[in-house]
Parts: C-alpha cells; structure tokens; sequence
C-alpha cells in the first residue's frame, strides 16, 4: 500500500512539473506604442518575435520546459509577462549608431506578481556597424534583453509545488 502511494504521488509530481512551464508570449508587444518612433514600429516589426525566440531559447538553456503562447494563461504556470517599453533609434551607419531598447517583465504565478523589473541594452551596433541598418542593430540589443530576462527569471523563486517542468533531453 505505501508503495502505490509512493508511486502516485511521483507521478503526481510529475504531473504538476510538466503543467508548469514557463509561458513566453510569442510575439512580444509593446508596453505603450505612442512613445515609440513610428518608423521603429513599422520597420522593425520583428523585434518582439526575435525577443520571444531569445528568451525562450536562454530560457530553455537552464533547463526548463518553455511555451511559447498567443495569450498567456497565469493559471496553468509561471508566466513571463513582457513588453517593449522603449526602442530608440537614433544614428545611423554613417555617423554611428547609437540604439537602445527596454523592457518592462512581471513574473507571474496564479494571480500573483512574483516579481517585476525593467531592462535596457544600448549598442552602437558592433563590428562593422557601417554596414548594419537600423533594424538589424536593435535585434542586437532585444536578444541581448533576451538573455538579461532568462537570467533573471531564473533568480526569482516560484511558489511551491509549481517548480517549471524541466526540458525534455534529446535521446
């Protein structure tokens, strides 16, 4: 009897971790469009997918389960709550590039905040700048967020009993 019951409460377990995975929004929004340049927003209209890749991908790394979801859903598991707050774009590869992008993140648990914070990468574009656009320099700044946000998520305790599932390993 204590056998099956130890037997249940594994699977139990297991059940549990694998409704927790991380929720990354597939296309990352932005906080409050009006104070952004409306050339950005027109002609950068990757950013928010290559900040989602980035973040579920840096995520993924640490070894938990990560969906990436067209709504985020706070009751079935922890969720990551981003949005573009700031991109500037100021310069450009003549007389250097000077990009900045922010973010604004609540970790969600239930209905709880666990945690919020904002972030902010500037670049000047790298090497061979001269030959980047203006969009290309800000993806450089958003998966750079990417990483920022994974790390952080990562130092922020999560609820009991809602640990995120960890990644399934290739065979």
């Amino acid at each position: 009897m204590t056998r099956s019951f130890a037997v249940l409460s594994l699977i139990a377990a297991a059940s549990a971790a694998h409704a927790a995975a991380y929720q990354v929004p597939e296309n990352i929004g932005y906080k409050d469009v009006t104070i952004i340049q409306s050339n950005v927003v027109q002609e950068c209209n990757e950013l928010g997918r290559q900040l989602s890749a980035s973040l579920a991908a840096e995520l993924t790394k640490t070894g938990v389960e990560v969906q990436r979801v067209a709504a985020l859903d706070a009751a079935a598991g922890p969720v990551v709550d981003i949005k573009i707050s700031n991109l500037v774009s100021a310069g450009n590869a003549f007389i250097g590039h000077r990009k900045s992008a922010s973010v604004w993140v609540e970790l969600r648990q239930g209905s709880e905040v666990l945690a919020s914070k904002g972030f902010t990468r500037d670049t000047m574009g790298g090497a061979f700048a001269g030959f980047k656009g203006s969009c290309t320099v800000l993806e450089r700044a958003v998966l750079v967020l990417g990483k920022d946000v994974a790390q952080w998520t990562q130092s922020i305790p999560l609820r009991a009993g809602a640990a995120p599932a960890a990644a399934a390993s290739a065979p």
